[in-house]
Protein backbone atom coordinates (compact mmCIF):
# COMPACT_ATOMS: atom_id res chain seq x y z
CA UNK A 1 0.00 0.00 0.00
CA UNK A 2 2.61 2.58 0.46
CA UNK A 3 4.76 2.00 -2.30
CA UNK A 4 1.28 2.36 -4.74
CA UNK A 5 1.05 5.74 -2.73
CA UNK A 6 4.57 6.52 -2.97
CA UNK A 7 6.73 4.39 -6.05
CA UNK A 8 9.64 6.55 -5.02
CA UNK A 9 10.06 4.23 -2.41
CA UNK A 10 11.35 1.91 -5.03
CA UNK A 11 14.88 2.69 -4.50
CA UNK A 12 18.40 2.18 -3.29
CA UNK A 13 18.50 4.24 -0.05
CA UNK A 14 17.95 4.25 3.78
CA UNK A 15 16.60 5.65 6.72
CA UNK A 16 17.84 5.49 10.74
CA UNK A 17 15.10 4.33 13.11
CA UNK A 18 14.31 2.93 15.81
CA UNK A 19 12.93 -0.69 15.15
CA UNK A 20 12.89 -3.89 16.88
CA UNK A 21 14.87 -6.96 15.12
CA UNK A 22 13.96 -10.25 16.50
CA UNK A 23 15.76 -13.19 15.77
CA UNK A 24 15.09 -16.65 16.45
CA UNK A 25 16.12 -20.29 15.03
CA UNK A 26 15.91 -23.97 15.94
CA UNK A 27 18.10 -25.10 18.85
CA UNK A 28 20.33 -28.49 17.57
CA UNK A 29 18.82 -27.94 13.92
CA UNK A 30 22.16 -28.89 12.67
CA UNK A 31 21.75 -32.21 14.44
CA UNK A 32 18.30 -33.12 13.32
CA UNK A 33 18.88 -32.14 9.92
CA UNK A 34 21.52 -34.57 9.79
CA UNK A 35 18.40 -37.29 10.92
CA UNK A 36 16.06 -36.72 8.40
CA UNK A 37 16.03 -37.02 4.79
CA UNK A 38 15.86 -34.06 2.46
CA UNK A 39 12.24 -34.62 1.92
CA UNK A 40 11.28 -34.52 5.85
CA UNK A 41 14.04 -31.84 6.64
CA UNK A 42 12.33 -29.42 3.49
CA UNK A 43 8.48 -30.48 5.13
CA UNK A 44 9.50 -29.47 8.69
CA UNK A 45 10.84 -26.34 8.08
CA UNK A 46 8.21 -24.99 5.41
CA UNK A 47 5.55 -26.38 7.80
CA UNK A 48 7.28 -24.48 11.39
CA UNK A 49 8.52 -21.50 8.96
CA UNK A 50 4.53 -21.04 7.55
CA UNK A 51 2.95 -21.30 11.79
CA UNK A 52 6.00 -18.69 12.85
CA UNK A 53 5.53 -16.50 9.83
CA UNK A 54 2.14 -16.10 10.26
CA UNK A 55 2.23 -14.76 14.38
CA UNK A 56 4.93 -12.31 13.55
CA UNK A 57 2.78 -11.08 10.58
CA UNK A 58 -0.01 -10.76 13.04
CA UNK A 59 1.68 -8.68 14.98
CA UNK A 60 2.52 -6.19 12.23
CA UNK A 61 6.68 -7.55 11.94
CA UNK A 62 7.78 -8.04 8.50
CA UNK A 63 10.18 -10.98 7.83
CA UNK A 64 13.92 -9.08 6.99
CA UNK A 65 15.11 -12.77 5.64
CA UNK A 66 15.33 -16.35 6.24
CA UNK A 67 18.32 -18.42 6.91
CA UNK A 68 18.39 -21.92 7.04
CA UNK A 69 16.45 -22.36 10.28
CA UNK A 70 16.71 -18.96 11.30
CA UNK A 71 13.91 -16.17 11.38
CA UNK A 72 14.77 -12.66 11.44
CA UNK A 73 11.62 -10.25 11.72
CA UNK A 74 11.78 -6.03 11.70
CA UNK A 75 9.31 -4.84 13.66
CA UNK A 76 8.41 -0.68 13.08
CA UNK A 77 9.13 -0.99 9.51
CA UNK A 78 8.96 -0.38 6.80
CA UNK A 79 5.54 1.76 8.32
CA UNK A 80 6.88 3.19 11.26
CA UNK A 81 4.58 2.58 14.64
CA UNK A 82 5.32 3.62 18.51
CA UNK A 83 4.48 0.00 19.96
CA UNK A 84 6.93 -2.12 17.75
CA UNK A 85 9.09 -3.20 21.16
CA UNK A 86 5.20 -4.71 22.52
CA UNK A 87 4.59 -6.30 19.15
CA UNK A 88 7.94 -8.43 18.92
CA UNK A 89 7.79 -9.57 22.43
CA UNK A 90 3.87 -10.59 22.41
CA UNK A 91 4.67 -12.26 18.99
CA UNK A 92 7.73 -14.02 20.52
CA UNK A 93 5.64 -15.24 23.53
CA UNK A 94 2.99 -16.52 21.13
CA UNK A 95 5.83 -18.07 18.74
CA UNK A 96 7.04 -20.24 21.75
CA UNK A 97 3.79 -21.26 22.89
CA UNK A 98 2.54 -22.40 19.87
CA UNK A 99 5.64 -24.66 19.02
CA UNK A 100 4.59 -27.28 21.53
CA UNK A 101 1.05 -27.59 20.13
CA UNK A 102 2.92 -28.23 16.59
CA UNK A 103 5.20 -31.13 18.53
CA UNK A 104 2.17 -32.57 19.80
CA UNK A 105 0.54 -32.85 15.68
CA UNK A 106 3.80 -34.05 14.42
CA UNK A 107 3.85 -37.02 17.30
CA UNK A 108 0.16 -38.08 16.74
CA UNK A 109 0.96 -38.15 12.94
CA UNK A 110 3.72 -40.86 13.85
CA UNK A 111 6.92 -38.34 12.00
CA UNK A 112 10.30 -39.42 12.44
CA UNK A 113 11.90 -38.50 16.41
CA UNK A 114 13.82 -35.91 14.89
CA UNK A 115 10.77 -33.64 14.46
CA UNK A 116 9.52 -33.89 18.30
CA UNK A 117 13.02 -32.35 19.51
CA UNK A 118 13.27 -29.58 18.15
CA UNK A 119 13.19 -26.44 20.12
CA UNK A 120 13.54 -22.50 19.57
CA UNK A 121 15.37 -19.23 20.46
CA UNK A 122 14.78 -15.67 20.22
CA UNK A 123 16.30 -12.94 21.08
CA UNK A 124 15.30 -9.21 20.33
CA UNK A 125 16.49 -5.79 20.46
CA UNK A 126 14.87 -2.47 19.98
CA UNK A 127 17.23 0.59 18.56
CA UNK A 128 18.66 2.32 15.83
CA UNK A 129 19.39 0.84 12.35
CA UNK A 130 19.53 1.72 9.18
CA UNK A 131 16.67 0.34 7.18
CA UNK A 132 15.75 0.53 3.60
CA UNK A 133 16.09 -1.05 0.22
CA UNK A 134 19.82 -2.62 -0.11
CA UNK A 135 21.80 -4.52 -2.84
CA UNK A 136 22.25 -3.36 -6.24
CA UNK A 137 20.44 -1.78 -9.06
CA UNK A 138 19.38 -5.55 -10.18
CA UNK A 139 18.06 -6.91 -7.09
CA UNK A 140 17.16 -4.97 -3.62
CA UNK A 141 16.32 -6.09 -0.80
CA UNK A 142 14.09 -4.32 2.11
CA UNK A 143 16.36 -5.26 5.43
CA UNK A 144 18.82 -3.37 8.62
CA UNK A 145 22.29 -2.63 9.07
CA UNK A 146 23.54 -1.68 12.37
CA UNK A 147 25.16 -2.80 15.96
CA UNK A 148 21.87 -2.70 16.96
CA UNK A 149 20.86 -5.26 14.68
CA UNK A 150 24.26 -7.43 15.51
CA UNK A 151 23.42 -7.15 19.52
CA UNK A 152 19.55 -8.89 18.81
CA UNK A 153 21.53 -11.95 17.11
CA UNK A 154 23.55 -12.33 19.72
CA UNK A 155 20.51 -12.02 22.38
CA UNK A 156 19.36 -15.29 20.30
CA UNK A 157 22.68 -17.01 20.60
CA UNK A 158 23.19 -16.06 24.42
CA UNK A 159 19.71 -17.85 25.09
CA UNK A 160 21.92 -21.58 25.28
CA UNK A 161 24.07 -20.92 27.92
CA UNK A 162 21.03 -19.81 30.31
CA UNK A 163 18.75 -22.00 29.32
CA UNK A 164 16.34 -19.64 28.42
CA UNK A 165 14.00 -19.41 25.25
CA UNK A 166 13.35 -15.34 24.80
CA UNK A 167 15.92 -12.98 25.89
CA UNK A 168 15.63 -9.24 25.09
CA UNK A 169 17.95 -6.50 25.69
CA UNK A 170 17.03 -3.34 28.34
CA UNK A 171 16.04 -1.27 25.83
CA UNK A 172 13.40 -3.41 24.83
CA UNK A 173 12.22 -4.19 28.15
CA UNK A 174 11.96 -0.32 28.95
CA UNK A 175 9.36 -0.11 26.23
CA UNK A 176 7.57 -3.10 26.71
CA UNK A 177 7.69 -3.94 30.51
CA UNK A 178 3.97 -3.03 30.98
CA UNK A 179 2.97 -5.72 28.75
CA UNK A 180 5.37 -8.85 29.70
CA UNK A 181 6.52 -10.85 32.86
CA UNK A 182 9.98 -10.62 32.59
CA UNK A 183 12.66 -11.45 35.15
CA UNK A 184 16.37 -9.60 34.79
CA UNK A 185 18.95 -12.87 33.77
CA UNK A 186 22.42 -10.94 33.74
CA UNK A 187 24.40 -8.32 32.31
CA UNK A 188 26.38 -9.58 29.65
CA UNK A 189 29.58 -8.62 27.28
CA UNK A 190 28.77 -8.44 23.49
CA UNK A 191 31.11 -8.37 20.99
CA UNK A 192 31.46 -4.54 19.94
CA UNK A 193 30.46 -3.19 22.66
CA UNK A 194 32.32 -1.29 25.28
CA UNK A 195 29.64 -1.50 28.27
CA UNK A 196 27.27 -4.38 29.39
CA UNK A 197 24.06 -5.26 28.42
CA UNK A 198 21.45 -5.79 30.77
CA UNK A 199 19.64 -8.83 29.87
CA UNK A 200 15.93 -9.94 30.32
CA UNK A 201 14.01 -13.35 30.06
CA UNK A 202 10.36 -12.93 29.01
CA UNK A 203 8.13 -15.75 30.79
CA UNK A 204 4.45 -14.35 29.41
CA UNK A 205 1.89 -11.68 28.79
CA UNK A 206 1.23 -9.51 31.50
CA UNK A 207 -1.98 -10.13 31.38
CA UNK A 208 -2.00 -14.12 32.27
CA UNK A 209 -1.08 -14.09 35.86
CA UNK A 210 2.10 -16.58 36.27
CA UNK A 211 1.50 -19.48 38.30
CA UNK A 212 2.47 -18.62 42.04
CA UNK A 213 5.32 -21.29 42.03
CA UNK A 214 7.07 -19.11 39.00
CA UNK A 215 6.28 -15.44 40.63
CA UNK A 216 8.01 -16.83 44.21
CA UNK A 217 10.95 -18.24 42.24
CA UNK A 218 11.04 -14.88 40.48
CA UNK A 219 11.08 -12.83 43.42
CA UNK A 220 13.62 -14.78 45.18
CA UNK A 221 16.00 -14.83 42.18
CA UNK A 222 15.61 -11.16 41.67
CA UNK A 223 16.17 -10.97 45.79
CA UNK A 224 19.63 -13.10 45.14
CA UNK A 225 20.81 -10.90 42.30
CA UNK A 226 20.41 -7.76 44.70
CA UNK A 227 22.30 -9.07 47.18
CA UNK A 228 24.83 -10.78 44.64
CA UNK A 229 25.67 -7.15 43.19
CA UNK A 230 26.42 -5.22 46.27
CA UNK A 231 28.55 -8.61 47.35
CA UNK A 232 26.43 -9.81 50.26
CA UNK A 233 27.02 -13.67 49.31
CA UNK A 234 25.15 -15.06 52.21
CA UNK A 235 22.20 -13.41 51.26
CA UNK A 236 22.40 -14.29 47.56
CA UNK A 237 22.96 -17.62 48.08
CA UNK A 238 20.22 -18.29 50.84
CA UNK A 239 18.08 -16.34 48.44
CA UNK A 240 19.28 -18.94 45.20
CA UNK A 241 18.73 -21.47 47.34
CA UNK A 242 15.54 -21.35 48.14
CA UNK A 243 14.41 -20.27 44.33
CA UNK A 244 16.07 -23.54 43.69
CA UNK A 245 14.04 -25.61 45.81
CA UNK A 246 11.52 -24.71 44.40
CA UNK A 247 12.33 -24.92 40.23
CA UNK A 248 15.96 -26.66 40.24
CA UNK A 249 16.38 -25.59 36.93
Amino acid sequence: DELKRDAGMLKLDGEKREVSMLFTDLAGFTTISEELEPEELHSLLNEYMTIMTEIIMRHDGMIDKYEGDCIVAIFGAPVAYDEHAIQACLAAVEMTERLPKLLEKWTLENKPEPYTKIDARTGINTGRVVVGNMGSEFLMDYTMIGAEANIAARMEGANKPYKTKIMISESTYRQARNHIHARELDRVMVKGSQQPLTVFEVLGRSETPLPPARAFVMEHFARGLDAYRIQQWDQAETAFDTALSIDPD
